[in-house]
Parts: C-alpha cells; sequence; structure tokens
C-alpha cells in the first residue's frame, strides 16, 4: 500500500461509521471543518485519481464518494428547505 493509498483509506474511515450517532458527529466534525483545509484534502483526493497505478484510484475514489455523499446531503438539504420557504404562505413560519 502506498503513501495515498494510506492517506485515503485512514481520511475514508476517519469519515464513516457504522453507528448513526457517530456518523453524525464525524459529519458534524467535517462540516465545521476550516474551509481551506477541506478544500486541499478534497483537491488532492480528487487528483489521486488520475494516478496511472491501478489500485491507488480506487481508495481515492471511496475517500471522494464518502465526502460527496456528506456534502451533497448538506447541500441538498439546504436547497429544499429554499424551495419549501418558497412555497409557505407569507407569515406561516411564525404560526
Amino acid at each position: 500500500m502506498n503513501t495515498y493509498q494510506a492517506a485515503s483509506q485512514y481520511l475514508k474511515n476517519v469519515l464513516d461509521a457504522k453507528d448513526d450517532p457517530l456518523q453524525q458527529q464525524k459529519i458534524n466534525a467535517w462540516m465545521v471543518m476550516d474551509t481551506a483545509l477541506r478544500t486541499q484534502i478534497k483537491d488532492g483526493s480528487l487528483g489521486v485519481l488520475q494516478s496511472n497505478d491501478p489500485v491507488t484510484p480506487h481508495t481515492s475514489a471511496q475517500l471522494v464518494a464518502k465526502i460527496g455523499s456528506i456534502e451533497l446531503l448538506q447541500k441538498a438539504t439546504l436547497e429544499c428547505l429554499g424551495y419549501l420557504c418558497d412555497e409557505l404562505e407569507e407569515g406561516a413560519i411564525d404560526e
């Protein structure tokens, strides 16, 4: 296992849990992490996907998928709430 594989596997495991409360803690920790650091991790993970090594992109793909499942869920939830607020009648939130 090379360094990129080990790092990808480690980060994926840091973000993943079978236990729902623990998974939520990990999601929360990721979302409050410094944006620049999160961006650096995401950019690095995507860069490793282009590796010529036949195995390295596989482990990086697992990390990219995990990050995507966390961040897309957050974005979709916020988008959904925006549409919901658009559909509500004025004053409905105060009731």
